[in-house]
């Protein structure tokens, strides 16, 4: 997603607590924060053996290029993975777009938080973009 160029045979995303920016993910991620003078090294030893750049990923311009629709679940207070960089990613969307809000603080784990509600809408999301 990454290229803004996605396969003919892609016909829907449905994300949990996407990034928008690798950097920002590695460096709060990144414990005791000392670490994070290794990042630019990271950054290299991939451009190195795969040919990019791994910081210079931008999700959110992916995602405002593409025609694929998108479905996001989001925790709210998220601090991996900021809530506002979804609603942000949704606001550029030209595709068809819809942000889950689930009220927890954990990353990535929103289905266990919500998960008849996740459930239902996927269902209903899957259902109106395939009617």
């Amino acid at each position: 997603m990454t290229t803004g160029d996605l396969s003919d045979r892609v016909k829907l995303i449905v994300a949990d607590s996407p990034f928008v920016h690798v950097w920002g993910v590695f460096a709060r991620s990144v414990k005791p924060k000392a670490l994070c003078v290794f990042l630019p090294g990271i950054e290299l030893w991939c451009r190195y053996l795969h040919r990019f750049f791994l910081f210079r990923i931008n999700v959110a311009q992916a995602v405002a290029t593409s025609k694929v629709p998108f479905l996001i679940i989001h925790s709210v207070g998220d601090k991996v993975t900021p809530y506002a960089g979804s609603e942000r990613m949704a606001v550029q969307s030209k595709a068809i777009h819809e942000v889950y809000a689930v009220h927890s603080d954990v990353h990535a784990e929103g289905y266990k938080t919500d998960k008849a509600g996740i459930d239902a809408k996927i269902t209903e999301f899957v259902k109106a973009t395939f009617k």
